[in-house]
């Protein structure tokens, strides 16, 4: 073995004395690449240690970020040049540089990457956009943001050749529980709310608080039948008594539900004979659905 001369060791010290994650692998045969150095940083951050070295991504790494890395390192050999890119591991965003380093042939040999921890920067910069497309008091959609999804979701219907349900829900006594109770307990309804309806619905549905106390659902579905088991789970699920300090609230809620493109070819007037046939459950009574301006 070659010995190690003065210039190496002092590269090698400068980078384990680094605060961003160092991690070099080696290229072999095919370009596979292996474990080839981890600086401190990068050992205490990853959980791997110098028994990694000659393993694979996916020797030590979950399958589906080994997947991610493997694709990152191969296009910067591929390319050639710098690249750089984000991702999320357990939570904390790192911003990773990968250069790939060549021989005098031109060769790659390793490629280096340099990680730095950016999660505080990355959920700073996140939250004006986070803001701009989410309820704060809910965390659903607001309007905003669900019109601008609900053009994915009929994309997916018509591929699909199903149907797009959508449910307008309005109480019907939450001004008067925020009169008498305070706007702190009406915030208080309204989160719960949200969090009934979205333990009703599927996970593929689109949910929002579109205005008030308005919330707005969109989901695709085979036929019209499952939009009515969609509203009355939602009211089984809605009607269960509330309990907040000692006291307890019975809230009522109506709700106009419409099928896009059964109602309409347009989805904003599916979503406007869904908001007219709230009216038509209030109008008897409320505590109930209606199906788009006359049920079937």
């Amino acid at each position: 073995m070659q010995p190690i001369d003065q210039d190496r060791i002092n590269i090698l010290s400068l980078l384990q004395q680094m605060t961003d994650l160092v991690f070099v692998m080696s290229v072999h045969p095919e370009q596979e690449l292996r474990y080839a150095f981890l600086n401190e940083s990068a050992i205490k951050a990853s959980g791997l240690n110098t028994d990694a070295y000659g393993a694979t991504f996916h020797d030590v790494v979950i399958p589906c970020e080994a997947t991610f890395l493997l694709h990152q390192y191969t296009r910067a050999m591929k390319l050639g040049k710098p690249i750089s890119f984000l991702m999320n591991h357990k939570d904390q965003i790192g911003e990773s540089l990968l250069t790939p380093i060549v021989n005098s042939k031109g060769q790659c040999t390793h490629v280096m990457a340099v990680v730095r921890d950016i999660t505080e920067r990355y959920h700073h910069e996140q939250e004006p956009k986070l803001l701009a497309f989410h309820d704060p008091l809910t965390g659903l959609f607001n309007r905003r943001a669900f019109d601008a999804h609900l053009k994915q979701l009929i994309e997916r219907v018509h591929e699909s050749g199903q149907i797009l349900g959508i449910l307008v829900l309005d109480s019907d006594n939450l001004k008067q529980i925020n009169n008498q109770h305070g706007h702190l307990v009406g915030d208080w309804m309204l989160r719960q709310i949200a969090t009934r309806i979205e333990s009703s619905v599927p996970n593929d549905a689109l949910i929002a608080r579109t205005d008030g106390d308005e919330f707005m659902v969109a989901l695709p579905l085979h036929d019209q039948i499952e939009l009515v088991i969609v509203a009355e789970k939602l009211l089984h699920h809605l009607r269960v008594p509330w309990k907040h300090e000692k006291m307890t609230f019975q809230i009522s809620m109506s709700i106009g539900t419409a099928a896009y493109p059964i109602h309409a070819v347009e989805i904003q007037e599916v979503i406007k004979i869904a908001e007219q046939a709230i009216y038509k459950a209030k109008q008897r009574g409320g505590n109930k659905y209606w199906y788009g301006v006359d049920m079937f």
